[in-house]
Order: structure tokens, then sequence, then C-alpha cells
């Protein structure tokens, strides 16, 4: 799109007119439209501007090309062009803002940067357990003379939620390197520029064909050119020899489960019996997915983007008691913490189930509390009918998620029971149970026994 020349920030480029950008290039020793300009660009600049004004469509304040500023050529000379959606870029000022486009997060990233991208491919890599790598379970139960049962458990078993890896992969799948350079460019911007590498000197993407031209112009200074148009129209190199691959890598960690449960009745005064029930979890070796977006901003996707070491907690504690002669009420307190949660300079842990980029890539909560309510009835002339209902609140930010289900059998013959099932979401987008509020659905079904 843009030669890799112009090394300024995305947010940078928005704003700077074309005659801007040109002196900047130079460092001030020309203005005049096109004259640094790389030719492929300038010529996209001067094809934009004559067909907004062969339409009467020109930006307000622009008389020439060189008033066409960056935010312009996204909109006007790209966006049509290639069906992108580069030009939908929220500065983040307003508090309407929506950050859901990449680009909308890599605002610092430079051209020379998006050159190292040049050709680059993905692979989506599977790397998951054989099939005699298995779980290992033990458990033991127990009743206590006062009545309190009792289990202990421990399991060396496979996570089930999957790690997703990146990495930047280079001929016969050797991992790159991504080395981050920080320079001075004309004009006083401060810019961070990625090159992707193999540690030996090979450069991938378009970042070789620039080791080329860059070559090529000192080659032509050390020769006495010192034509500012003519040094900024040296090409890059014909052909790019090696092209990177951004691989995202799906396995399975071991984690280490050790846990175990409790159920005791108590009487209780006007209650009656009351079963009171619990259950811990420790997880040892667990991933979480962590995000840096200031890394995310200067384009690297792989030290953005990563999985790391979580051990979590969890507990739960429940209650159960029988009301109206044969209505059970079940309700339970829930507890999910992470050990190892991370919230810094170098980054956060993002909620597994619900982050994205239209929702700023969603933080975890370190300590998630849920909540539940059942009931349960038969109902019908014999009772052989019942009839479910579970409310369940989640822990969101400023607002609670919830799920709740209805369900009833109906008992058509000993053997044959009709079911009905509803279940409605609501609450807080940005929670499990709340991002899935237009999923609100109906089940009809048959259970035969036999």
């Amino acid at each position: 799109m843009c030669s890799s020349d112009l090394g300024f920030t995305v947010n940078i480029f928005e704003s700077m007119t074309m005659d801007q950008m040109a002196g900047a290039m130079s460092g001030g020793q020309c203005n005049t439209y096109g004259a640094c300009l790389p030719p492929n660009f300038a010529g996209a600049v001067t094809n934009t501007f004559n067909q907004l004004n062969g339409m009467g469509a020109l930006p307000a304040g622009v008389t020439s090309a060189g008033d066409l500023n960056g935010q312009h050529m996204l909109a006007y000379g790209f966006a049509a062009l290639y069906n992108s959606n580069l030009a939908d870029v929220d500065d983040g000022l307003e508090a309407s803002s929506t950050y859901n486009t990449a680009f909308d997060y890599m605002g610092d990233t430079t051209f020379r940067t998006f050159n190292a991208f040049v050709n680059a491919g993905s692979q989506y890599v599977y790397n998951m357990p054989d099939s005699d790598e298995v779980d290992f379970a033990i458990k033991t139960s127990q009743t206590t003379k006062s009545g309190v049962n009792y289990s202990l458990n421990f399991s060396n078993s496979f996570d089930k939620n999957p790690v997703i890896n990146l990495s930047w992969r280079g001929e016969n799948g050797v991992e790159l390197i991504t080395t981050a350079q920080t320079a001075t460019m004309p004009g006083g911007y401060d810019t961070t520029t990625l090159f992707i590498h193999d540690g030996n000197g090979n450069y991938y993407g378009g970042a070789e064909a620039q080791a080329a031209k860059d070559a090529a112009v000192a080659a032509a200074m050390a020769g006495g050119e010192t034509d500012p148009q003519v040094l900024g129209g040296i090409g890059y190199a014909a052909s790019l020899t090696r092209a990177p691959t951004l691989q995202f890598e799906q396995s399975v960690v071991r984690t280490k489960n050790l846990g175990g449960s409790f159920d005791t009745t108590i009487e209780v005064a006007n209650l009656g019996p009351v079963v009171i029930r619990g259950e811990v979890l420790y997880t040892r070796d667990g991933m979480q997915p962590v995000i840096n977006k200031d890394l995310l901003s200067i384009g690297d996707l792989v030290g953005a983007l990563q999985m790391k070491p979580a051990d979590r907690f969890k507990f739960v504690l429940g209650a159960d008691i029988t009301v109206f002669t044969n209505m059970m009420i079940s309700a339970q307190y829930i507890s999910d913490r992470n050990l190892d949660f991370i919230d810094g300079n170098n980054g956060y842990t993002t909620d597994y189930a619900t982050m994205h980029m239209s929702n700023g890539f969603n933080k975890a909560i370190k300590d998630k509390q849920f909540y539940s309510l059942f009931f349960s009835k038969p109902f019908g002339a014999s009772g052989q009918n019942r009839w479910n209902n579970i409310f369940m609140s989640e822990e969101g930010v400023g607002e609670n998620g919830y799920w709740n289900r209805f369900d009833a059998d109906f008992g058509i013959t000993d053997d044959l029971v009709a079911t009905v099932g509803f279940n409605t979401y609501g609450g807080n987008v940005n929670t499990q149970f709340g991002q899935l509020d237009k999923s609100d659905n109906m089940q009809v079904g048959i259970k035969l026994t036999f």
C-alpha cells in the first residue's frame, strides 16, 4: 500500500497531508507534493484526487492532491480499491469510540513494520496428545461418625481448554526472531520498527527488500547523488526470497488437580433437614491468555498475544432444603480465583470466554463469583411429571450476566417422557452468559427408556 520509507505511525499518517509527508520524508528539503514520495504511492494519491475531483466529492479543505491526508487516502484511496476497513480507525478520545479492527489497536505501527509482513502467510497447527496419553485420577470417599460424607480427589489430566501459541516461522518451520528498533524520523517522530529474522542475518518479508533499497540509496549517495527525488525513487528489490509464516499452534497442557467435597445434614427449626455441601479444587500448571496492548500497538502480534501459566483455586458452598412437602430448593455460591492474575504494565489477563477486539480484549476478573438458585417439584395426579428451574448469576464489571433455564418432564407412560425447556440469557454482554443474550432458545424432545 505504502512505501516502507513512510516511517510514521498510523495515527500520524492519518493527520499528515501529502505535502507535509513529502517534506518530512526529506527532512524539509522539499515541500512540493510528490517530490519525495515513492512513485507508486504518489501515483495513487494523484489518482485519488482526480477521481474525487471528477465526482465533485473533494473533502472539505482539499484543493490539490497535496492537501489529501492519510485518513483521506485510507478512506477514499484504498478502501474502495481493496474492500478494506483500514479507514475505520477510532482515536479513542470519544467515550463512544469502539475498537473493532486491527488498525484500531496498531496505532503506533510503522509502515516499515508492515513491510516486514509482506507476503506473510499463516498456518494452523495441531499439537494434540497421542491416543495413548491418558488422564489419571484417584478418589477416596469416607463417612465420619458424626455423619459427614467427604471425598478426596487427585488427577493428572489434560486441561480441556486449548492453548493457542503464536510464532513467526521461516523455511522448514524454524522459529524466527522479532527485533524492535527505535529511531527518530524526520520531523522529530520517534518510531519503533519490527524486523523478522532468523538471528543469522536472514531477514523475512519486505525487510529484505528494504535492506536492498537502503544499500542502493547508500551507494547512490556515495556516488555523489543528492537529489531527494532521485534518492526517494530508488525502488525495492524486484523479488522477495523469504516470507514469514504466522503459526497458530493448538495444544493442551497437563494440569495437577487436588480437591475434595463434603456434605452433611443438619436440623433447622422451621425448615427441617438442611443439606450443607461444598467442593474445593486447586489446579496447578494451567494457562491463561494475556495481552499486551503496548506491543500490539507497534505490530508485535506474537509478543502481544501470549498464553502464560496460572494456578487456580475454586470452591462451591451450597444448601438444599425441601419445602411445601416435595419442592426442593438448592442455593449455591461459587468462587473461581486466579492465583497468578496479571494486571500491570506488561499486560493483563483476559477473559478466556469473552475477549475479542470489539470489547477491548475484555479483562478477566481475578476472583470471579457465581450464584445459583434451583427449584424442582413434581406435579400431576400421581407426581409423574416434574418441572425444574435454575437461575445463575455471573459476576461482571458493572453489571452481572445471567442464565435461566426452565424445563418440564411429562410422563406419558412408564417408559416414555416428553420434555420441553427454555433457556434465557442476558445482562452484561462481556460475560459468558450475557454474550448469548440473542441466543434464547426452546428445546422439545422425547425420552424413551428401555
